[in-house]
């Protein structure tokens, strides 16, 4: 349990980092937005897990509309938050593992 609350404040982290370093204003790209936005697509995650062989596609689909619908994104630049995020994200566990 402990570990799901690190890895989702970590995941909300690097969503807002990945829109910083982006380019996203400011006024959209805040810590209380990504934790909602996390949370969110966290639990549609869940959800859509124990839909067979279409769940991660619908995810994705999902998680691109939200991206897009929350901080109003270009397509490419959706495509460059997912990219860095997930780069984000693995250094910052990497780093979280190496301290503790």
């Amino acid at each position: 349990m402990f570990l799901w609350v690190i890895n989702f404040f970590v995941s909300a982290l690097a969503l807002k980092l990945s829109l910083n370093i982006l380019g996203q204003p400011s006024g959209r790209n805040r810590y209380k937005t990504a934790l909602k936005v996390a949370l969110g697509l966290a639990f549609a995650g869940w959800v859509l897990g124990f839909v067979p062989f279409l769940g991660w596609l619908l995810y994705a689909g999902l998680w691109v509309f939200v991206i897009r619908d929350v901080y109003g994104t270009s397509w490419t630049k959706t495509l460059g938050v997912a990219l860095l995020q997930v780069v984000v994200r693995l250094t910052l566990l990497a780093l979280l593992g190496w301290l503790f």
